[in-house]
């Protein structure tokens, strides 16, 4: 399971998005079954998106993601274009199955986007249209284009209403959430999400901090080490 999201950190006198990535290996229980196992491997880099995918290629790399034992990559995202776009040209290859998921939590907040757009000043009736599209998210994925295509929305929710389609077809594949589900894969990225705030945004984004790129990367690694469970390889036998 490779999970990735980004984090904002202030750094050099602007807001910055610095990118967390997981990497966790999947234990087939049986056929069609499959939980976590191990400890994840967490990264962060502040850098840009190509050489943040050199650094989360080489963080799959050491854990036999590459190799010809591991066939199905199941691919955590929160939607953003870059996640699932570059992502296919690392983790793909003869012989492999990708899977990619759209974290459940962000489909749910898109669901309430297009409520609170139909019903701005009607909480009751927001979450009245909102409640059976959430219930069906899991059994029913991609079902919620064809609910917004159905729509005759008012001018003012319009806009919201036809991005959110957009958004809808352009993620389908990704919102198979029974597809996923029926074989026991994965299809939150909280871990991910966590680790961008617990390995790099409560030591960084503490009030009052001022960082520079360099700085905050080098904290950021130091803690993506210590919670993978490397300190011990990083520090000096008996320091």
């Amino acid at each position: 399971m490779v999970a990735i999201d980004g984090a904002m950190v202030h750094t050099d006198g602007a807001w910055h998005e610095a990118k967390a990535g997981i990497c966790q290996a999947l234990r087939r229980i049986r056929a069609g079954t499959w939980d976590r196992t191990g400890t994840p491997d967490y990264c962060v880099g502040l850098e840009a998106r190509p050489a943040f995918w050199q650094r989360r290629s080489a963080q799959t790399a050491a854990q036999d993601v590459e190799s010809r034992r591991c066939d199905l990559v199941v691919l955590l995202g929160d939607g953003a274009p870059w996640i699932g776009d570059d992502a296919r040209g690392y983790f793909g290859g003869p012989g492999k199955q990708v899977v990619e998921s759209l974290d459940d939590d962000h489909a749910a907040e898109h669901v309430w986007a297009v409520a609170h757009a139909l019903y701005p000043d009607d909480a009751a009736a927001a979450a009245a249209w909102a409640g059976p599209h959430l219930a069906a998210l899991p059994d029913q994925g991609p079902s919620l284009q064809a609910a917004l295509a159905a729509l005759t929305p008012s001018d003012a929710a319009a806009a919201v209403v036809q991005w959110e389609g957009a958004d809808c077809a352009y993620h389908a594949g990704r919102r198979d959430y029974p597809a996923c589900r029926r074989p026991g894969l994965p299809v939150g990225s909280g871990t991910v999400e966590r680790a961008g705030k617990v390995v790099l945004k409560q030591r960084v984004s503490q009030g009052g901090m001022r960082w520079t790129a360099a700085g905050a990367q080098a904290f950021a690694t130091l803690r993506a080490w210590h919670r993978t469970g490397r300190w011990a390889a990083f520090l000096p036998a008996g320091r």
